[in-house]
């Protein structure tokens, strides 16, 4: 599947509508806890505002997830909205006599006002970093199948959502038992 070639230009003269999907693969986003990933699909509306695009759209996908507490793969979907500006990269920067020492690019730390911003280079919308990013960003740093999950058991392994083990379970590390003596 290649990514849709939605031209900006046609904004200029009346907002225009648009809808495209593109295939992400898993490896491309990072891999664990993400197992698999649906073609991401874009629907909405591309506004031109003096040199700036402004893009409200509603991205969806779907996939699977690895639970991070009980290592089961779960199933799950997201329709968000999205407002983003798309700002065209400006010309190649003017070349200065750097002092010795001194490095070519400036760092900066970015405005708030710069987070919904997008940069492009040719005049279409980048559709794949757009849905690369929305994905990135929905993905939960600790994935639960379910609010409630109660993880694996640490010592044999057995899945607590499914039923208790049989284990001894010591509260305490044997290891820090040595702490208490020092209460």
């Amino acid at each position: 599947m290649s990514e849709p070639r939605i031209l900006l230009e046609g904004a200029r003269e009346k907002p225009l509508e648009f809808f495209g999907e593109t295939a992400l693969s898993v490896d491309s986003l990072g891999g664990d806890p993400l197992v698999s990933l649906s073609p991401v699909r874009m629907k909405g509306t591309i506004t031109a505002i003096d040199s700036e695009y402004l893009v409200d759209a509603e991205i969806e996908f779907s996939g699977e997830l690895i639970c991070s507490r009980c290592v089961a793969t779960y199933e799950f979907s997201e329709e968000l909205p999205i407002h983003l500006r798309l700002r065209k990269r400006p010309g190649p920067p003017r070349v200065q006599k750097a002092r010795p020492g001194a490095e070519a690019e400036e760092e900066r730390e970015m405005d708030t006002e710069e987070v919904d911003v997008v940069i492009f280079e040719e005049p279409v919308l980048p559709f794949a970093e757009i849905a690369r990013e929305q994905v990135l960003m929905a993905i939960p740093m600790k994935p639960l199948c379910r609010e409630d999950c109660r993880g694996l058991c640490y010592v044999c392994g057995t899945d607590w959502n499914a039923g208790d083990c049989r284990c001894e379970k010591s509260p305490v590390d044997q290891r820090l038992e040595v702490l208490k003596s020092l209460k």
